[in-house]
C-alpha cells in the first residue's frame, strides 16, 4: 500500500511540475481565435501539451493543420514548426482578449487574432463571407 500511495504522489508532484515539458495554456491563449482574410475563414486554438490547431477555409481550398507551439521566456506563444515562427501575444491596447502574432501566421506584419472562430459561407448570395461561429468550418447556406 505504501508503495502505490508513494508511486501516486511522484505521478502527481511530476505532472504539477510539469517536468514533461509539455506547455499549458494560459487565459490570455484559451478558446479560438480568428484573424480577418479575404474569401477565407482562418482560426486558431492554442490546446494543452503544445499542440496548435490551424483551420483555414476557403470554398475552394482548405487548410486544417495541428501544429506544435511553444512558450518563451516572456510568456508569448510562439508557432516553433510554422514558417517564421510566429509569436502571440496578448494586445496591451486593448481589453477585448485580442492577440497580436508577429510576423503574422499569413503575412510578414503583425496580425491582430480577435477572440472567437470564423466559419465561411460557400453559398450565394454571401460566398466568400466569414461568420462568427463556435467551431471552424464551411457552411452551405447563411448563418
Amino acid at each position: 500500500m505504501r508503495r502505490q500511495v508513494a508511486a501516486i504522489a511522484l505521478v502527481s508532484l511530476l505532472g504539477a511540475c510539469n517536468i514533461f515539458g509539455t506547455p499549458d495554456v494560459a487565459p490570455p491563449f484559451e478558446g479560438w481565435f480568428h484573424t480577418d482574410r479575404s474569401a477565407r475563414a482562418s482560426s486558431i486554438q492554442f490546446l494543452q501539451g503544445g499542440t496548435a490547431q490551424i483551420r483555414d477555409y476557403g470554398c475552394t481550398g482548405n487548410l486544417n493543420v495541428d501544429t506544435t507551439w511553444l512558450l518563451d521566456d516572456t510568456g508569448a506563444v510562439i508557432l516553433n514548426q510554422w514558417g517564421g515562427q510566429p509569436r502571440f501575444i496578448q494586445d496591451p491596447s486593448t481589453d477585448a482578449g485580442q492577440l497580436l502574432a508577429t510576423p503574422g501566421v499569413y503575412l510578414a506584419t503583425t496580425e491582430a487574432w480577435v477572440p472567437g472562430a470564423s466559419c465561411l459561407v460557400c453559398a450565394d448570395p454571401d460566398a466568400g463571407v466569414a461568420v462568427a461561429c463556435d467551431t471552424p468550418g464551411l457552411r452551405d447556406a447563411g448563418p
